[in-house]
């Protein structure tokens, strides 16, 4: 299996977390994309797993940055707008299971050993190389709800919801004389 990129393989252990431990279907329930909108062809709720991009670097002799990754649950509207608030609940109970998942990395290291080996730090050559902390749960934006235009659709009236949970405090070692 080919390695991945840091944040790439912190993504994918992200995504494997939650349909390990949510069951659920990786690709119409969850997925890796580019930013936090669903899949065109989700079903009743999707959940992206993203990052946004930034990183700082904290040395002058390494690499010793921290990686993010956002999760969005975006939940299509089965209800009218006056049972607005069933949806929202359903919503937040999404992200309870999925903060649930995730927050356990900086006690069990689970997502972070995962991508450490899809990153393929876990040879004998790696040792001082690789992600040193686990994702940290970091907060909620506030809910949104959204158009059809958020699903790929043509019809803009409201017509779901969505929120995005926000981990963070990876902390990722690279000494310079171990880069390509």
């Amino acid at each position: 299996m080919a390695t991945l990129r840091p944040q790439a393989a912190l993504e994918t252990a992200v995504l494997n977390a939650l349909v390990a431990q949510l069951e659920y279907t990786a690709g119409s329930q969850v997925d890796r994309t580019f930013d936090e909108r669903p899949a065109p062809r989700c079903g009743q709720f999707f959940v992206s797993v993203w990052a946004p991009g930034r990183r700082d670097s904290q040395s002058r002799v390494a690499l010793d940055e921290v990686h993010q990754v956002f999760v969005t649950v975006t939940v299509r509207a089965k209800w009218p707008f006056d049972r607005s608030v069933a949806q929202r609940d359903q919503l937040e109970g999404l992200l309870d299971d999925i903060r649930a998942v995730i927050h356990q990395d900086p006690y069990n290291a689970n997502i972070m050993a995962q991508a450490n080996s899809l990153a393929g730090y876990d040879t004998a050559e790696a040792l001082d190389v690789g992600f040193v902390e686990g994702l940290a749960f970091l907060g909620l934006d506030d809910w949104q709800l959204v158009g059809g235009d958020w699903f790929h659709a043509q019809n803009a009236k409201e017509c779901g919801i969505k929120q995005t949970a926000r981990f963070g405090q990876a902390r990722h070692i690279q000494y310079q004389s171990d880069e390509e």
